[in-house]
Parts: C-alpha cells; structure tokens; sequence
C-alpha cells in the first residue's frame, strides 16, 4: 500500500499524475496567459521624447498586448495569476498560443516516517484551444525523480514520467469549469498508476475587506483513483470517487494564500509572482508548501516543497485573435 501511494506522490511533482498533478501545470498555464496579457513596457515611456500624452495613450491602447489584457479584464475582472490550490485541481483559463514549464522538489513523501530523500521534478505545458469561445485546453509531460534515497529498495526505478490532459471552460465572468485525466499514458514504473478522472467547478469573488479588495477562488471537485486517500491501495483503480475543495486568498494581485483538503487531509501554500526581463518580460511564479498536515497511519510525515513556474507566447502565434 505504501508502495502504490507513493509513486503517485513522486509523479505529481512532474506535474502529471498523482493528487498534486494538477497544480504546478495550472501555474504553468497561468504564466502562459500572463505572459500573453502583458502590457509592452516600452509602451509605458514616450517614444523619441517628443509624444504627447494623447499620442502616448493612443499607442498604449492601440497596443494588441495591453488590449487583450484590458479585455480579459473586462471579461473576468476577479481572475489573478497567482496559484489557486496547492495539490489538487482549479478551474483556469486556457488559451493557445504559448508554451509553460514548471519544476519543482519536496523534502520526502509522505509514506516516508523519517528521512528526507528529495524527490523532483519538471514539466512542460501546452495549452489550446479557447476557454472563453468554446474549449480550452491543455496537455502536460512531466519527469519525476524518486529522490537520493527515497525509496528505492521498494523496487520502482527512480524516474518516472507521465501525460496529463485537462480541459476548461468559462460559465460566467467569475464561474469555470475544469477536467480531464491525470496519467492519461505513461512510461516507466508510472504504469503502476491508473489513469485518475478528476473534474472541478471554481468561482471567483472580489470582496472588500477593510475597504480594500481581494481577489477570492474556491473550488469543488471530485476524481477517482491517484485522489484516494494517500498510502492507500485504491489508488490503484477508478472504483471509487473522491472529494476535494481548494480556495485562494489574495492579499495583493500577486500575493496570495492557497489551501487544499485532499485525500483527507490538508494542504497550504504560498504563492508569489514577479517577472525577470532576459530579452523579453518573462513571468515567474513561486510556490511555497506544506502537505499532508493531517497524518495518517498510512501517510505519518508532513512534505514541504517548492515549484517554480513561467511561460511565453510562441513567436509564430497570434493569441490576440
């Protein structure tokens, strides 16, 4: 049983199977559509030192960047970009046109009572389709690595990889859904996981607290197999469906507070997002996490981990249409 639990708990640091698959490519996808609604800063200093305010404000508007940024918006004034659960699946826009990546490690799994083996992995995200119009979507390959000294006298190889495919779609300016299929193929001892059906509903708030506003997510969803409970050997099958509810507080747009109950236990995390400039804007995203706050007999360790996650626009892509 310990053996079963594990593997998923591995894998879903690749971002591709297991309870926590969803997220780190949901940061992914975020970064994605970040990058794609960012604003040219070039725009923000007049040009030759001799524009006016109006022709500056013309250029800015007139910008496809700041337009598609200020229409999503308009559409979906509480979306942010910050992480909107920490192992289990959110309702996030998707839209083509660019390409995420992710990585992430954790001190050990939870199965493991003592010792930390410092387990990793990384990920690449390929969102399409439109979540607005019709359909978006998203298909993810990820890597994990079992760690130093993990558990390797369990017989599994140390590196496993997997695909995820995840769809969503807008119900309202602050209501989206999401599913789809965690593990959906795989390779290397990644065959021991069945393939797990998860879907979700999540909606946004924007309330005043003090006279400022927050951005608010919450989320309910249920799936079947990797989301039994952890240690268990139900999560070798799809016999069975399980609940799960994830929400997010944001102090500030790119600040925000994230929490899980999974598998019955918890989760919380620390989501921050900043942006490096190497050419072009590129969009960072930092989680910080605690994991399986509520032991069980079969899963009596705590995880701590870090993922870190960006994403660009594809050059030959016009995401503005």
């Amino acid at each position: 049983m310990i053996k079963t639990r594990s593997i998923a708990w591995v894998l879903s640091l690749s971002a591709s199977v297991g309870v926590m698959a969803a997220p780190i490519s949901q940061q992914s996808i975020l970064m994605v559509d970040k990058a794609a609604n960012k604003p040219i800063a070039k725009l923000s200093e007049p040009l030759r030192g001799k524009e006016t305010s109006a022709e500056h404000l013309k250029k800015l508007f007139s910008s496809p960047s700041f337009q598609a940024a200020l229409l999503s918006r308009l559409k979906h004034p509480n979306l942010t970009y910050t992480a909107k659960s920490v192992f289990t699946l959110a309702g996030i826009p998707m839209k083509w046109g660019g390409i995420g990546f992710s990585g992430g490690v954790a001190n050990r799994y939870p199965v493991q009572p003592v010792g930390n083996s410092w387990p990793g992995g990384a990920s690449v995200v390929l969102p399409f389709g439109d979540s607005d119009k019709y359909l978006g979507g998203a298909v993810a390959a990820g890597w994990a690595n079992q760690g130093t000294n993990g558990l390797a006298s369990s017989g599994f190889s140390r590196n496993y990889g997997a695909m995820t495919l995840i769809f969503s779609r807008w119900l309202a300016a602050n209501t989206i859904v999401s599913g789809g299929v965690l593990s959906l193929t795989s390779w290397g001892s990644t065959q021991h996981v069945p393939k797990s059906y998860t879907g979700v509903i999540t909606q946004l708030f924007g309330p005043k607290i003090f006279g400022n506003y927050h951005a608010v997510s919450a989320s309910i969803g249920c799936g079947t197999g990797a989301m039994a409970p952890i240690g268990s050997s139900a999560s070798y099958n799809d016999s069975a469906i399980y609940p799960y509810v994830n929400g997010a507080f944001n102090f500030t747009p790119n600040l925000a507070i994230a929490g899980d109950y999974y598998a019955e236990t918890f989760a919380v995390g620390l989501s921050y997002n900043t942006s490096v400039r190497l050419g072009i804007p590129l969009p960072l995203s930092f989680m910080v996490y605690a994991g399986n706050l509520r032991h069980t007999t079969l899963a009596p360790s705590t995880m701590y981990g870090l993922r870190v996650s960006t994403g660009f626009d594809l050059p030959m892509m016009n995401r503005n249409n």
